[in-house]
């Protein structure tokens, strides 16, 4: 089992490998214009180390430790415009030493395979993979590891890793977005609006109001209905620590923690030493699922001084419909 957490600073990267996590990954400034070109889904310059020279001294301090560091070149596309920084910034990544690109355009993926075939491609979440077919068609492209959507559910995470060879990758803590990433089409940083009253943060901030008139064959009806941001979507700790034990007996090995912009450097590297803590519970019970559940419902609760709830579970449970789905044979292709 690998803990892969966010880094945005050399002080960050250094306590993320004291508590326990084997890779970060990381944006990084390339120039002062950074934030306008949108290289990838976190273009706030405090989410990204501050320039070439960080992400130099980041790879070695990683790589002294045995940790290893990627960096996300991850929007959903790009224009003709952007590839002459993305080439200088990934020449400048190479040169760095950094392990693997965290990508999501398809354009790029082939441009990146056909220019640097030795580069080592990992696939965002943001490419919303959702079933084992659409993962052989990225291990074809040369891809070694897949990032999966953060809202699959347990049964069909481990069908699609029964019905793939390729290194999956999935998210075991921290925040969780109501939304499918990849079909998200607001940037994250737009906050300078807030200034203008308008809304701080991304699209998922806003309140809005929207009336329907249903019609039937009696009589026309109103209907309003008024959506209101709350932080229970975002709520900081969202786990995932119960189907830890069956992701890893099917032989998933990476698991991810999210939160690269919206929490503060205290909350990634809290969440960093919570996973690092129940991985340790893990290694203890390896074949026993109720003990290993209980126990690690009891750590969430010593540890955070708060109780285990369902609400904030990262993945929808696993019912017992989905369990007897899981064992039959004749289930369609994930």
């Amino acid at each position: 089992m690998k803990i892969i957490a966010p880094i945005a600073s050399i002080m960050e990267l250094r306590t993320m490998i004291e508590y326990g996590v084997d890779e970060v990954y990381c944006g990084f400034q390339f120039h002062s214009d950074h934030q306008s070109i949108l290289v990838n889904r976190r273009p706030n310059v405090s989410a990204n180390l501050k320039n070439i020279e960080e992400l130099h001294d980041a790879v070695e301090i990683a790589h002294s430790k045995g940790a290893k560091l990627s960096i996300t070149i991850n929007s959903l596309y790009y224009t003709k415009n952007q590839y002459s920084y993305i080439v200088k910034m990934v020449e400048a990544a190479i040169t760095a030493g950094v392990n693997a690109v965290i990508v999501s355009d398809l354009a790029l993926i082939l441009f990146l395979r056909e220019n640097y075939p030795d580069l080592r491609l990992h696939l965002s979440t943001t490419s919303s993979v959702f079933n084992s077919e659409s993962i052989k068609f990225f291990e074809e492209l040369g891809l070694k590891r897949i990032i999966l959507p953060r809202h699959l559910t347990i049964g069909e995470i481990l069908k699609i890793k029964e019905k793939s060879t390729i290194d999956l990758e999935v998210f075991i803590f921290g925040q969780r977005c109501m939304n499918d990433d990849g079909q998200c089409t607001w940037e994250h940083g737009l906050e300078n609006f807030a200034g203008e009253g308008i809304y701080s943060g991304t699209g998922c901030y806003m309140n809005y109001k929207f009336k329907a008139f249903a019609k039937n064959s009696k009589t026309n009806s109103l209907k309003s209905l008024e959506r209101n941001y709350t932080m229970e979507w975002l709520a900081p700790r969202y786990c995932g620590f119960c189907p830890l034990f069956d992701f890893v007996k099917a032989g998933i090995k990476y698991f991810k923690i999210p939160g690269r912009e919206e929490m503060s450097p205290q909350h990634r590297i809290e969440w960093a030493k919570a996973v690092n803590g129940i991985r340790k519970i893990l290694e203890n019970f390896p074949d026993d699922r109720d003990k290993y559940h209980t126990i690690a419902k009891e750590f969430y609760k010593q540890f955070f001084k708060s109780s285990c709830f369902k609400t904030h579970c990262y993945y929808p449970a696993w019912e017992e419909e989905e369990r007897e789905l899981w064992n039959k044979p004749s289930l369609s292709p994930r």
